[in-house]
């Protein structure tokens, strides 16, 4: 025989469950069947499904700079488009402004060639 406790639990994953098939937000839902909003909210909460512990990050390695080789020289004539262009492994284009922190620059670059 099923509890007092688990009836209601059950009631309340159904009217859930129709929520969502309903296509309404909760909010409109809950007008349209006379149900209090708040009441309803408590009982998304009360009856989600438990969530697995997560797992701890992995370890990561951390990244790796290389020497940049520069294939055309800054004159005054590329220094008016006011960045410069990094081609990265993976064919990465990275436009890079010239006023760009160079400890930024490194972040940036960890994360694009992690």
């Amino acid at each position: 025989m099923i509890g007092h406790q688990e009836q209601r639990l059950q009631y309340w994953r159904d009217i859930l469950e129709k929520q969502k098939l309903s296509g309404l937000s909760k909010k409109k839902f809950c007008e349209a069947n006379a149900i209090q909003y708040h009441q309803f909210n408590y009982y998304c909460y009360k009856v989600r499904p438990k969530l697995p512990k997560s797992k701890p990050p992995e370890k990561r390695t951390p990244p790796k700079f290389e020497s940049l080789k520069i294939t055309q020289p800054v004159t005054a004539s590329t220094k008016q488009s006011n960045y410069f262009c990094l081609l990265l492994p993976g064919n990465i284009q990275c436009r890079v402004p010239f006023h760009f922190d160079a400890n930024s620059l490194q972040r940036l670059l960890g994360v694009l060639t992690s």
